[in-house]
Protein backbone atom coordinates (compact mmCIF):
# COMPACT_ATOMS: atom_id res chain seq x y z
CA UNK A 1 0.00 0.00 0.00
CA UNK A 2 2.82 2.32 0.76
CA UNK A 3 4.52 2.01 -2.29
CA UNK A 4 1.51 1.92 -4.47
CA UNK A 5 0.39 5.64 -2.87
CA UNK A 6 4.36 6.65 -3.09
CA UNK A 7 4.18 5.96 -6.86
CA UNK A 8 0.79 7.76 -6.99
CA UNK A 9 2.00 11.03 -5.53
CA UNK A 10 4.99 10.67 -7.02
CA UNK A 11 6.80 11.94 -4.29
CA UNK A 12 10.84 11.57 -3.40
CA UNK A 13 11.25 12.06 -0.26
CA UNK A 14 9.10 9.79 2.94
CA UNK A 15 8.79 11.57 6.50
CA UNK A 16 8.28 8.71 9.09
CA UNK A 17 6.17 10.02 12.67
CA UNK A 18 6.98 7.30 14.86
CA UNK A 19 6.24 9.20 18.37
CA UNK A 20 3.18 10.91 18.97
CA UNK A 21 1.03 12.04 21.86
CA UNK A 22 1.87 9.55 25.14
CA UNK A 23 3.28 7.09 23.47
CA UNK A 24 5.82 5.12 25.46
CA UNK A 25 9.98 5.36 24.54
CA UNK A 26 10.07 1.51 24.09
CA UNK A 27 6.96 1.46 21.93
CA UNK A 28 8.02 4.05 19.78
CA UNK A 29 11.85 2.16 19.51
CA UNK A 30 10.09 -1.03 18.55
CA UNK A 31 7.83 1.02 15.51
CA UNK A 32 10.95 2.62 14.35
CA UNK A 33 12.97 -0.59 14.34
CA UNK A 34 10.19 -2.33 12.67
CA UNK A 35 9.92 0.30 10.10
CA UNK A 36 13.70 -0.22 9.87
CA UNK A 37 13.83 -3.83 9.59
CA UNK A 38 10.10 -4.34 7.77
CA UNK A 39 9.74 -1.57 5.41
CA UNK A 40 13.22 0.30 4.46
CA UNK A 41 14.64 -3.21 2.45
CA UNK A 42 11.31 -2.89 0.45
CA UNK A 43 11.23 0.54 -0.20
CA UNK A 44 15.32 0.45 -1.22
CA UNK A 45 14.30 -2.20 -3.50
CA UNK A 46 11.61 -0.93 -5.42
CA UNK A 47 13.02 2.41 -5.52
CA UNK A 48 16.66 1.50 -5.89
CA UNK A 49 18.02 4.94 -7.03
CA UNK A 50 15.82 7.02 -4.28
CA UNK A 51 14.83 9.32 -7.23
CA UNK A 52 12.00 11.10 -7.42
CA UNK A 53 9.39 9.78 -9.56
CA UNK A 54 7.35 11.48 -12.21
CA UNK A 55 3.96 11.80 -12.40
CA UNK A 56 2.42 11.37 -15.86
CA UNK A 57 -0.06 13.99 -15.95
CA UNK A 58 1.68 16.85 -13.72
CA UNK A 59 5.30 16.59 -13.54
CA UNK A 60 7.09 15.87 -10.32
CA UNK A 61 5.20 15.87 -7.19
Amino acid sequence: MLEADLERLGTGNLLGLFQLGTLPHDLTMRSLSLFAKEVMPKLRERFPDGKRMLRASGGVA
